[in-house]
């Protein structure tokens, strides 16, 4: 097992080395392909992202071509925090192998206190951006304000569509 670590959060390293073994613990954001729960570590909330077990053709490639999914989003979310864009603290990833192969990956990032945006779909369109409103910083509602236009212009689209369609 490879555990990653951001230096912020070396006091959560005993945590890290028994989340593969524990499992899901915790509130369940999203159990589909991949797994995300919450968990209060220390008196702080983070989300645990838990991989889907690759096909044994991209177990190779991850072991042995290409970063994991759980390292790049780790990756990925520091080079957006570089950037400027509000992204959760990353915390670190873990990678599991069996035998000499990669086997299954987790990230692990800071909970913001916001909605996801599966609960922001459920509210009608008025209540979402007044939900954005209430963000705290300017650059969080940037963020958040263009992800869910995004998605609520996809499901006003969606819902016109089928409206049509009936």
């Amino acid at each position: 097992m490879k555990i990653i670590l951001s230096e912020k959060y070396g006091r959560l390293a005993s945590w890290m080395r028994k989340l593969p073994a524990q499992g899901v613990c915790g509130e369940v954001l999203r159990d589909d392909r991949n797994t995300l729960w919450c968990e209060r570590v220390a008196g702080e909330e983070f989300v645990v992202k838990r991989f889907a077990v690759p096909l044994r053709l991209n177990r190779w490639v991850y072991t042995f071509f290409r970063p994991t999914k759980a390292r790049r989003s780790y990756d990925y979310s520091l080079r957006l925090r570089r950037s400027g864009i509000a992204v959760a603290d990353p915390v670190g990833y873990i990678e599991c192998r069996r035998g000499l192969l990669f086997h299954t990956g987790y990230y692990v990032s800071k909970r913001l206190p916001y909605p996801t945006l599966q609960q922001l779909d459920r509210e009608p369109q008025a209540r979402q951006f007044e939900i954005l409103d209430a963000s705290p910083s300017a650059s969080t509602k940037r963020v958040c304000s263009t992800t869910t236009t995004i998605r609520a212009t996809s499901s006003i689209i969606g819902r016109t569509v089928r409206g049509i369609s009936r």
